[in-house]
């Protein structure tokens, strides 16, 4: 009996696997971070090297006190890498679904996933809140080029985790709000929650099924394998002797120099 009633025993691994296997990238990267700080390299490795806030830093050890300050900072930067992958979890698991295609990246479609007769076609964003305004409007602009192609095609923006209000639904996908909303193509729809998976496998309830089926035993993570709290915390080691060095050039390095070199 396959663990999920929609996609292959396969495909469902596959997915999980390019999530937990971010695992193996903090290994080389802890190595990476280690090694740097080691050799006095401290703002070339990536754990430093583009995303720091000075002023956050500031307020962060005066409210939490300067190593667990450290602490924190370097487990919110190892867990990106972990975001991007959840982010890509869902377009895997939907591509793998029996009629559907992940057309991953450098389609000429630029979309995410697409039916395989072309009848509909789904730009995928894990967050409502992933898209900017400015976003949405080349998401818009993606698939409405789609339909000026495919006149018998359906466009849809979704996203699974929806804003407060409504946890699931499907509407045609309307310009501004209120009296004032337009239709900005009678084939172009937004949908979210469940109703991405009920358009995807034909039942919502599928949603609800794979996030029962991610319990520990079918992440399939060896028990050898350091965990993020783990890695983290050897980093924070290695970086701990170098605090006062962080705390006095964090400015320089993050606003400073990257202001004069351009």
């Amino acid at each position: 009996m396959p663990k999920l009633p929609f996609i292959s025993d396969s495909n469902i691994d596959s997915a999980i696997e390019h999530v937990t296997s971010a695992l193996s990238l903090l290994q080389d990267e802890k190595a990476r971070i280690v090694n740097a700080l080691a050799n006095n390299q401290i703002f070339e490795s990536s754990l430093f090297s583009n995303s720091m806030d000075p002023f956050a830093m500031k307020f962060g050890m005066a409210l939490y006190g300067d190593e667990k300050w450290l602490e924190t900072e370097i487990t919110r930067q190892l867990y990106k890498t972990f975001e991007q992958r959840i982010g890509e979890f869902h377009q895997l698991v939907l591509g793998g679904v029996d009629g559907w295609v992940d057309l991953g990246t450098g389609d000429e479609s630029q979309v995410d996933l697409k039916k395989e007769d072309n009848s509909i076609y789904i730009e995928l964003k894990n967050k409502y809140n992933t898209c900017n305004s400015s976003s949405l409007a080349q998401v818009q602009k993606k698939l409405t080029d789609i339909l000026d192609i495919n006149p018998d095609s359906k466009g849809y923006w979704a996203f699974i985790i929806p804003g407060v209000n409504n946890k699931y639904g499907t509407e045609l996908w309307m310009s501004g709000s209120g009296k004032k909303a337009t239709v900005r193509n009678e084939r172009l729809y937004k949908t979210w929650g469940s109703d991405v998976y009920k358009l995807v496998t034909g039942d919502g309830d599928n949603l609800l099924k794979l996030y029962e089926l991610l319990n520990t035993a079918n992440l399939n993570i060896p028990s050898t394998t350091q965990n993020l709290i783990a890695v983290s915390n050897e980093i924070v080691q290695a970086a701990a002797p170098h605090l006062p060095a962080i705390k006095a050039k964090i400015f320089e390095e993050m606003l400073v120099r990257k202001t004069t070199n351009g």
